[in-house]
């Protein structure tokens, strides 16, 4: 019989993955995320298949009327899953650290709600300076959403995000001379 491994009670991951190691981020919105773009999405394909219905009976209503309503519906229903998925694209729902080779995979909801998993390092892991807006780190260049207080294990969160490596200080005048050279 084999034996079960246990999930992460905030992501229902499990704490452990053959290849992709151990559980060391659970988003804590997992769950709110996921039901938010659902109904936007759901609310946005029932509007779009409600349409034909309503061009129907569109013919008593007056033009401006029907340009106006056609078009606030259309604003709507693309509009706020279009802004939901902008929002929560970069929201990471979970991080696994693979301790053999010293890689992470983070997972997101795409757009129709499918998890999508990227592989890095820690060389792919880059703060920002000055935090943009849902932003908090940045993987291979892409802006990326995750909450420290939510890591599993801070070693690994140190270390993912470079502050175990000695502080580089440089003055303005190195930092400018190296941005010419380039």
């Amino acid at each position: 019989m084999a034996t079960q491994i246990p999930l992460d009670p905030m992501c229902k991951k499990p704490v452990y993955h053959p290849k992709k190691g151990d559980l060391i981020y659970a988003g804590p919105s997992n769950t709110t995320v996921f039901l938010c773009k659902a109904v936007s999405l759901g609310t946005c394909v029932l509007s779009a298949a409600l349409q034909p219905y309503l061009y129907m009976i569109g013919d008593t209503l007056p033009v401006p009327l029907l340009v106006a309503g056609m078009g606030s519906l259309g604003f709507f229903m693309f509009g706020t899953t279009a802004l939901m998925h902008f929002v929560t694209k970069r929201y990471i729902t979970y991080i696994y650290f693979n301790r053999k080779n010293k890689t992470f995979t983070a997972g997101r909801f795409t757009f129709f709600l499918r998890n999508k998993e990227m592989e890095y390092t820690t060389k792919d892991v880059v703060v920002p300076d000055v935090a943009g807006i849902f932003t908090t780190l940045k993987i291979k260049g892409k802006p990326f959403m995750a909450f420290d207080e939510h890591f599993l294990d801070y070693d690994v969160f140190i270390h993912m995000l470079g502050y175990d490596k000695p502080m580089k200080w440089k003055f303005k005048s190195e930092i400018e001379s190296e941005k010419e050279k380039e």
